[in-house]
């Protein structure tokens, strides 16, 4: 049941955005995104500029700074907000019992507020001409409210399934040590894939042994560190290839491959196309 709810949310949200919506996922229930760490691929903002600013000496750790403010507000209501560097957004929470548990993200967007366009320019004096051509791709017409919402509901009713049915399980495989470190590993992966992270810098995160890391990996998803870094590294590159006119160096570069051979050696390898080959066969 838990598999074929997953696999009806990944279709939706595959389904959105071939209608040309960019949603992403955060979770603030850490033991629920244990329960559902196979929708942790989707805390990802799949927009050139968010990359950009992930690999900026001038904005490292903002995003992910931006992220953790927006956690701890505890949104039970949609809203329309824009990040520190005036990327605009609709944040819609799926609570439960009047508990949010994880947000829904539809962004994208730019120039519809006054505070957008004050964080893009301080952003711009950081960054340069680069953040501004990759900032003005960015749409401008902007869903309103109840159009997002409609399409937006039927995802919170699949969520809800889900959460009803973590909720019927025994916490046994929820609150295991090995899973939770297991996602604590996997989110900061997740807000770190495009910095050079290894084994030892996620067993420094969690302070724990490089040994009991991999140990974690293997047990609970099969894997090891690595390759779970270049399998993340991976979708989000195909998201970028699908969604923004990046080349293939910048992607390769923005998602942490050191090097655009080996990104596209490693690619092709996985994927049995080249990432141009891909980016055509997915884009028509």
């Amino acid at each position: 049941m838990k598999e074929q709810i997953i696999k009806d949310i990944k279709s939706y949200i595959k389904f959105l955005e071939s209608n040309g919506y960019t949603v992403s996922l955060s979770f603030i229930n850490t033991f629920f995104a244990s329960f559902a760490v196979e929708l942790m691929q989707y805390d990802f903002h799949p927009h050139a500029v968010c990359n950009y600013l992930k690999k900026n000496p001038g904005t490292l750790g903002m995003c992910v700074h931006d992220k953790s403010v927006v956690k701890k507000m505890k949104l039970k209501s949609p809203r329309y907000s824009c990040c520190f560097a005036g990327v605009e957004e609709y944040i819609i929470p799926f609570t439960h019992n009047e508990t949010p548990v994880c947000y829904i993200h539809v962004s994208g967007y730019r120039n519809n507020f006054s505070k957008s366009a004050l964080n893009m320019k301080k952003t711009a004096a950081k960054c340069g001409s680069r953040f501004k051509k990759l900032y003005y791709e960015l749409a401008v017409q902007v869903p309103d409210m109840k159009t997002v919402l409609s399409f937006v509901n039927p995802l919170l009713y699949v969520f809800e399934s889900l959460y009803n049915l973590y909720e019927s399980e025994t916490a046994e495989s929820a609150n295991r040590p090995s899973k939770n470190y297991y996602v604590k590993a996997l989110q900061f992966i997740h807000e770190n894939y495009s910095s050079p992270i290894t084994c030892l810098s996620i067993a420094e995160h969690l302070k724990y042994s490089e040994s009991y890391v991999r140990y974690i990996f293997k047990k609970e998803g099969n894997t090891s560190p690595q390759a779970k870094i270049n399998e993340i590294r991976l979708y989000n590159a195909k998201r970028l290839l699908k969604s923004t006119n990046m080349s293939i160096t910048e992607i390769a570069f923005g998602v942490g491959f050191g090097d655009s051979n080996y990104f596209s050696a490693f690619f092709k390898a996985k994927e049995k196309i080249t990432p141009r080959e891909y980016r055509k066969k997915v884009n028509g």
